[in-house]
């Protein structure tokens, strides 16, 4: 999925700023903690919409698919 999001965000490169500048703003008040990771959310959005416009990337069901011993 990282590689998605960064994809997207380089496809897109007026998403830069606007998220720089909320990962600037919450790590200078909660610096990198679980509740400032929370406060992210135009970061959680542009995440989740970049799963819902891409879904689920093949390449990384590869290493689940082909696990060997592994059922369903």
């Amino acid at each position: 999925m990282f590689m998605q999001v960064l994809y997207r965000l380089l496809s897109h490169p007026e998403y830069i700023e606007p998220l720089r500048q909320e990962v600037d703003a919450v790590i200078s008040e909660e610096g990198w903690t679980k509740a400032g990771i929370d406060k992210m959310h135009k970061m959680d959005s542009f995440f989740h919409e970049t799963q819902r416009f891409d879904g689920i990337f093949p390449g990384s069901l590869g290493s689940f698919l082909s696990t060997p011993g592994m059922r369903h």
